[in-house]
């Protein structure tokens, strides 16, 4: 898959320990949520609520261990954050493939919390492997999911939707012509104004 950016080690270490044992602590807020793609696909999840809906979602507290990621992706708007974490399984199970948010040149970002033998996957066969400290970029309109672990208790990830600024240099790399004509259209726009 070529439009896709890994960091690794994205944020320094003492800062992802901090992130780490906050959402790996067992007082962490987890909601249940039925269904992983949507409520009829027979998988579940847990989640924890960020930013969803254009409003702050959690304490403030919780809300802080964000903020490291944020401050590499650098969002214009953020459309929606939240931590998913799936329970350990006795094989790996391979969620349906989904696309978070279609809304032209926005980016799905995914923070691995955890190192499991679960993965991000692509409609193109592409997998990335579950690496603590490691973030996955991408455009919001690829078709992407999850699989389980086998190996830990559990697998966590936040995952970010967001809008980047036009200039944003994440975006500039990664862009599909689909982005590329709604970046051409909205500076069209702009110099009208």
């Amino acid at each position: 898959m070529s439009n896709h950016l890994i960091i690794d080690n994205a944020v320094p270490t003492d800062t992802f320990k901090a992130i780490q044992q906050d959402l790996l602590h067992d007082q962490f807020d987890w909601y249940f949520r039925k269904g992983i793609q949507h409520a009829g696909d027979n998988n579940s999840q847990f989640i924890h609520p960020f930013h969803i809906n254009g409003l702050i979602a959690t304490s403030k507290e919780k809300f802080n261990c964000v903020f490291p990621i944020l401050d590499i992706l650098k969002p214009e708007a953020i459309c929606r954050i939240k931590a998913n974490l799936t329970h350990r399984t006795v094989e790996t199970l391979e969620t349906g493939l989904h696309i978070d948010i279609m809304i032209p040149g926005a980016l799905t970002a995914i923070f691995y919390v955890n190192t499991t033998n679960g993965y991000t996957y692509f409609s193109d066969g592409t997998k990335v492997k579950s690496i603590e400290n490691r973030l996955l970029i991408f455009p919001s309109c690829t078709p992407h999911a999850g699989a389980t672990c086998t190996d830990e208790h559990r697998r966590v990830v936040i995952n970010f939707n967001y809008m980047p600024s036009l200039n944003n240099d994440i975006w500039q790399k990664i862009k599909t012509p689909k982005d590329q004509q709604y970046q051409e259209l909205w500076e069209d726009r702009a110099e009208g104004y």
